[in-house]
């Protein structure tokens, strides 16, 4: 068809000119605008479902490395075990092929000559690692290779619970931890980052581009998504924190998964090319036709114009008609196979995003299925779908859910078999199989209430790169899209995705509500019950019983038989405490060889002790038998405490307490029985009250003294300086010590007079040996929480120093990291303010509490004190020896001194020596002693240190 001359008639006609320039611009500039909004709003929307896409990958990706971690785990254990068989038998029983796949060096720390590859430098474990090493858990620790990467170290006692059974170290394949292929193909977008910022994995390019546009990196334990520029580019990405501390006791792994904004944008790009042609196309046919078809040619213009707004709206559901001879109809075909490719792209998205949206909010593998049976049709024109889930323990077992694929369809389950003929089909096919209706290649297919299918599609499902199930597409007709396969196979992908987090997420949650031993409820849970039945009790106005239980002599068992044979025995009894309760009843391990029973919903008008006595009477018969256990045979007898809402308490942690005070009543009126709480159980608080106004007393009539117990430094042997020590010199029992009466003082509040006084009576004998021409050292004063968290507690103490004329470096103040974490930032602000006002600042106790590095390099302390506990055993106790030591460097590397306390023997006096420990503490040098002999002693001229204890 010959295109016609535009007339020169038309191009000399001014009003036509005017026309034809209002027309072009009439018609498209609304027609670019509105693919401008359009190509706006789809970018919009795709920049969101990317980043979204991204965090669920990149948790997706978590998971699956968490799982990872889980199997070298149990592979880590099972080496220790052959190394244990290999020592045992002399050398038979374990090889190097025993490591398996998981790692590409096994190492025995220290004390064993069996080593599987080569570990390199071992990092440093810190006093929580070693005390979760101690309890038989596995600890993860990070070792920097040479890419600037971290290979992953899993290290577990030897021997758990036996003290100086040596280590078991294994390094991680690192290659075989990071291959996440199969749920990841951007390798160049993954980063993982330790707690610190640090690089885990990725490519060290991509890590310094990140951390010079992100510094640190997202805050840890939490989730989200982040956008940057760099160099001209914008990325997208999502992060999410896998908690590892929880199972590995090691620093939190942060997924971090980015893609260039310009791929994310990529489908639409045809898009914006299309837009341009169809405007140049648009304005080419506005000058050939203008004065003549100018009305007739702006209604298509129209119409695309509509269209194109409603797609920027998200509606892609109508369709463009132009009556038309000439290109808009061309153009109006193109447009609609746009929307309709667009569409498809839509929706396909959409219900992806769908799929993963569950993978975050949802561990129901029920309402998983019934989502994505519900969706199909948005994919692909079937008649109707089936989801086939295998069952994990029973080989061929699985259950089916099927609908016919319509909006009202429902839903229906069976259970079927599969041979192993089908089996190895479904396994043989991974990509997909067709299969004819009514056929035999799977026979549960024909149980299927499946009307007007004749071809089906099955794709299987693979979780772990294990058969797990199959999803089922039945047609009348296959779709001719040679891509549809490929997209319901990414579609059945994350299907796979979702029922395998479905079932991670149900494993995670068992493991934080219930006792790893006995699978019985933890506290965690038990709070969480406890407080349901007392709201529906205070609603229905009933009784909800506490039942605190404690084995007799359980603590016999461990000692004569071990903690196997003990923790054998305890799930035996938990099983027994399990069956002879109702089922609504709730049987939680408390702790040890404690068990607490909630029993709920009791009538309000039934007699409490009456009911409750017959339910302890039942569980005591019930545990009160012979339990064989590894050839031994135990009797078992229990002690039950019992508590009643509301008689006894109206609260959780009260109901709790007052079973726990009528158990050990149980215990002290001969065992093996139970007791209710009762008002004589008072008489113990009575007891403390007595206590408590003697203490008042005792401060008004100065019945407490302060002694001092000196401290020498490491090296010269020189005095140091001193610890203030409280006792009190009862009336009637004589001197009595302040482990006797802290703790009380502590809980009523008497430790903040206490403890001023001391500050006063401290500073008062500075200023007395001052003026009697002696030189006095720095004096220690232990600080309660309680104390320290008291408003004037700062304005008291530069009272005290004023009024004795004393500075305050001979002050030294020792703290615990229990009173910094009750509020880390404004006890670290008061901290920081007595140091910068001349005051010395100890952290007491290091090691016992929270022993946080990411705190202690906070704290603005000058001295770390080495608990007691670890001194006692650095002469026999390798462990104790290598936790001192690494505390002492740990210190000095942090510029902080170093006190060691409760010395008591020249051997550990000495090897606190050859550690460079700062000053030494304890009865080898010198027992606390009265002002008068201290100074006499430690002050005075012609002074010897050796005059004070022992010490040579």
């Amino acid at each position: 068809m010959r295109t016609p001359a535009i007339d020169n008639s038309f191009l000399r006609s001014r009003f036509a000119r005017r026309m034809f320039l209002l027309f072009v611009l009439s018609a498209l500039v609304p027609a670019a605008l509105a693919a401008m909004l359009s190509y706006m709003q789809t970018a919009v929307q795709l920049r969101e479902q990317s980043s979204r896409q991204l965090l669920i990958t990149g948790k997706s990706l978590g998971l699956e490395v968490f799982r990872r971690l889980s199997a070298a785990e149990r592979e880590l254990v099972a080496v220790g075990q052959g190394m244990l068989r290999q020592q045992a038998d002399g050398g038979a029983g374990w090889s190097a092929s025993a490591t398996g796949s998981a790692f590409t060096a096994v190492i025995a720390i220290p004390g064993k000559d069996s080593a599987v590859g080569s570990a390199g430098a071992f990092p440093m474990l810190t006093a929580v690692q070693r005390r979760q090493l101690e309890a038989g858990r596995s600890v993860l620790v990070l070792r920097e290779r040479t890419d600037g990467t971290s290979d992953i170290m899993l290290v577990r006692a030897q021997v758990p619970g036996a003290s100086g059974s040596g280590l078991l170290a294994g390094v991680l394949d690192y290659d075989r931890l990071w291959s996440l292929e199969d749920l990841y193909t951007e390798p160049d977008g993954l980063l993982v980052l330790s707690d610190d910022g640090s690089l885990v994995h990725g490519t060290p390019d991509s890590y310094r581009h990140y951390r010079s546009v992100n510094g640190e990196g997202p805050s840890n334990g939490a989730s989200g998504y982040q956008t940057w520029e760099w160099e001209g580019a914008r990325y997208l990405a999502g992060y999410w924190t896998l908690f590892t501390p929880s199972g590995f006791s090691g620093p939190e792994l942060v997924f971090v998964l980015s893609r260039p904004e310009a791929a994310v944008l990529a489908p639409i790009s045809s898009f914006r090319a299309l837009n341009g042609a169809v405007l140049l196309l648009s304005m080419l046919v506005i000058s050939l036709v203008a004065a003549r078809t100018i009305r007739r040619r702006l209604q298509p213009l129209a119409t695309l114009h509509t269209a194109t707004r409603r797609i920027a709206r998200g509606d892609f559901g109508g369709r463009v008609e132009i009556d038309s001879d000439d290109e808009f109809t061309v153009l109006g075909d193109a447009f609609n196979a746009m929307t309709t490719r667009l569409a498809d792209q839509f929706t396909s998205i959409s219900t992806m995003v769908e799929i993963d949206r569950l993978i975050l909010s949802s561990f129901d593998a029920r309402f998983i299925t019934a989502t994505v049976l519900g969706r199909v049709r948005d994919l692909t024109p079937c008649t109707a779908a089936a989801l086939l889930v295998l069952d994990e323990e029973v080989d061929g077992r699985g259950a089916v859910a099927f609908t016919a694929a319509a909006p009202e369809a429902a839903i229906a389950e069976a259970d079927v078999t599969l041979s192993q003929r089908e089996l190895g089909l479904l396994a043989d096919n991974p990509d997909c199989l067709l299969l004819q209706h009514g056929g035999h290649d799977l026979a549960f297919v024909g149980s299927l209430a499946w009307p007007d299918v004749a071809r089906i599609l099955v794709f299987p499902l693979f979780i772990q790169q294990q058969l797990a199930g199959a999803f089922l597409f039945g047609y009348r007709a296959l779709p001719e899209e040679p891509e549809a396969c490929a997209g319901l196979r990414k579609f059945v992908d994350h299907v796979a995705v979702a029922l395998s987090n479905a079932g991670w997420e149900e494993r995670l949650y068992h493991q934080a509500h219930y006792d790893t031993l006995t699978n019985l409820p933890n506290r965690a849970l038990l709070k969480d019950r406890l407080q349901q039945a007392l709201a529906r009790a205070q609603r229905s106005r009933g009784i909800v019983g506490v039942l605190f239980l404690d084995l007799d002599n359980f603590k016999l068992v461990n000692d004569s038989l071990g903690h196997a044979v003990g923790d054998a025995y305890l799930k035996s009894v938990a099983a027994v405490l399990q069956g002879s309760v109702r089922e609504v009843d709730t049987v939680v391990r408390f702790g040890g060889d404690e068990f607490l029973v909630i029993v709920p919903d009791i009538d309000g008008v039934v007699d409490p002790v009456s009911e409750l006595g017959l339910i302890a009477a039942k569980i005591q018969q019930a545990v009160q038998r012979e339990f064989t256990i590894d050839g031994h045979t135990l009797h078992t007898k229990v002690s039950i405490g019992i508590a009643a809402y509301p008689k006894d308490g109206a609260e959780v942690d009260e109901l709790i307490r007052n079973a726990d005070a009528a158990m050990y009543l149980a215990k002290n009126n001969g065992r093996s029985r139970y007791e209710f709480f009762a008002p004589e159980l008072n008489a113990v608080a009575s007891r403390r009250l007595q206590v408590e106004q003697e203490l008042r007393a005792a401060l008004a009539r100065g019945e407490f003294v302060v002694r001092y117990q000196p401290k020498v430094a490491g090296g010269s042997r020189e005095l140091a300086g001193a610890e203030a020590l409280i006792s009190w010199n009862h009336p009637q029992h004589g001197m009595v010590g302040p482990s006797e009466f802290i703790g009380l003082a502590e809980e009523t509040g008497l430790i903040v007079d206490i403890g001023a006084w001391v500050i006063r009576s401290v500073c008062t004998q500075l200023a007395a040996w001052r003026d009697a021409g002696l030189e006095p050292k720095p004096v220690a004063i232990n600080v309660s929480a309680r104390q320290f968290g008291s408003p004037d507690f700062t304005a008291k103490l530069f009272a005290a120093l004023a009024d004795s004329s004393i500075t305050p470096d001979l002050i030294e103040l020792e703290i615990t990291e229990s009173m910094v974490m009750s509020d880390t930032d404004d006890s670290i602000a008061r901290l920081a303010d007595l140091r910068s006002r001349g005051v010395r600042l100890s952290l007491d106790d290091f090691g016992t509490g929270y022993s946080s590095l990411s705190y202690l390099r906070k704290m603005p302390i000058h001295t770390l004190k080495i608990d007691k506990s670890f001194v006692d055993e650095i002469v026999t106790d390798q462990d104790s020896y290598a936790i001192v030591a690494a505390t002492v460097y740990l210190a000095h590397t942090l510029g902080l001194e170093v006190v060691a306390e409760g010395v008591e023997s020249p051997e550990q006096f000495r090897l606190l020596q050859g550690m460079n420990c700062d000053v030494i503490q304890g009865y080898y040098i010198s027992p606390a002693l009265d002002a008068e002999l201290f100074a006499t002693r430690f002050l005075g001229q012609g002074r010897d240190l050796r005059l004070g204890g022992r010490m040579p």
